[in-house]
């Protein structure tokens, strides 16, 4: 994975990457401990929070680390804490 493959219009987008991970938005805003329009409305996905959240997960995948957050999303989907 390559992050330029999930950048549109000059940032990460949240829709690009639910869909690599095979989750939802909501579910990527939930792990990062981000309210869920902050990946569904276009001011709140540019902000600097989200992004630097977004860009530091993506970090964790490219570094051959997706099965940790599949894990991850996978227990908050089934009602865990992290």
């Amino acid at each position: 994975m390559r992050l330029q493959e999930f950048v549109e219009d000059e940032v990460l987008s949240p829709t690009l990457i639910a869909g690599a991970l095979w989750t939802t938005k909501s579910e990527i805003a939930s792990t990062l401990g981000l309210g869920q329009d902050a990946l569904s409305r276009a001011a709140r996905v540019r902000a600097r929070k989200t992004q630097t959240r977004l860009r530091e997960m993506m970090e964790i995948v490219r570094q051959g680390r997706a099965d940790h957050v599949h894990a991850y999303l996978d227990q908050i989907t089934a009602g865990g804490y992290a």
